[in-house]
């Protein structure tokens, strides 16, 4: 019979806090219908991933993939004892748990809406529009350009819990017995005390999750990710993929009337110029501008901004009418 093996990789990935919903499904699987010969297979395994764990250096970039605190100490959990048995018992119930839970995690995402009916403030900004609030706990939020958070009018004593459309930079004053979370439509993000700004339009194609300070825990239906001081998540709408880096730029520059972009799809740039300046910015017909667009701008004005994007990118505008404008090649 040939031995089944449990990827050392995919053992690291529990060590690192990092897997995805097929590996932890897998892991779980052999677990469940060892032999004998797996036995044996099972610890040569561990003890190779037990090795390599004390040179492993994690890195910075995660595309699609999970952290689980729940599986953080994973190995530092296993006794290195020879006896095989204990080994199975700690290690099946360590991932078995975090199986469950993981494969569980897109629930999170809308228990805000499933909550019984309560009475929310709903504050909403226009095009161009900025507008701070100051919640009852301290926790201070900037809303950006067309956005929307409502919230309660009094946070639950166990969490403190918000929606929102569109983007905001959040101040939270922390408070360990009662996280504070953000729910959108495509992940929610939990933070016990932190800075961080939040991007998650329902037109653009990019949403992101940018930290100031702290540590930030965003989870989408398939996976949970955590973030510390300057890193940025970005997840591709289109093509489900999530980056995990470090920022190098300030966040949120657009607090101080700045544009930032960072390999921006060109109609992302466009929906946000549309927010900004309440305007109509339309492509020509028939052609496919696929640009992506890099740069900052602190210049306000709106025919400066074409003009920087058409000298990058060779993408030139016209004004069909005061407020429409097309791009073409």
């Amino acid at each position: 019979m040939q031995k089944k093996y449990i990827p050392v990789s995919d053992v690291q990935n529990f060590r690192k806090n990092s897997y995805t919903k097929l590996e932890a499904e897998r892991v779980l699987h052999c677990l469940q219908h060892h032999d004998q010969d797996y036995n044996a297979a099972l610890s040569d395994s561990m003890d190779e991933a037990w090795h390599e764990s004390e040179t492993y250096v994690d890195s910075d970039s995660l595309n699609a993939t999970a952290s689980r605190e729940e599986a953080y100490s994973l190995l530092k959990r296993i006794d290195k004892s020879p006896a095989i048995a204990l080994r199975m018992v700690k290690i099946g119930l360590s991932i078995a748990a975090s199986v469950l839970i993981l494969m569980t995690a897109g629930l999170g995402i809308y228990h805000y809406a499933l909550r019984p009916s309560q009475d929310l403030i709903t504050i909403q900004t226009d095009y161009g529009e900025t507008q701070n609030i100051v919640f009852a706990d301290g926790t201070s939020v900037m809303l950006n350009a067309c956005s929307k958070i409502s919230y309660p009018k009094q946070f639950d004593e166990h969490e403190r819990q918000i929606s929102l459309e569109g983007e905001a930079y959040f101040q939270v004053v922390k408070n360990e017995k009662a996280p504070f979370i953000v729910s959108t439509g495509k992940f929610e993000i939990t933070v016990l005390g932190t800075e961080f700004n939040v991007k998650a339009y329902d037109a653009d194609k990019i949403q992101t999750v940018d930290v100031k300070s702290g540590k930030v825990q965003v989870e989408t239906a398939d996976a949970r990710i955590r973030l510390i001081e300057n890193e940025q998540l970005r997840m591709d709408l289109s093509s489900g993929e999530l980056n995990k880096h470090g920022e190098q730029q300030e966040v949120a520059v657009w607090r101080h009337g700045a544009l930032c972009y960072d390999k921006t799809p060109l109609r992302d740039v466009a929906n946000e110029l549309e927010r900004n300046y309440n305007c109509q910015i339309r492509f020509r017909n028939s052609e496919t501008l696929n640009n992506l667009i890099s740069g900052e701008h602190n210049n306000k004005s709106l025919d400066n901004v074409l003009q920087s994007i058409e000298r990058i990118s060779n993408i030139h505008f016209r004004y069909i009418d005061k407020n429409i404008i097309e791009l073409y090649k």
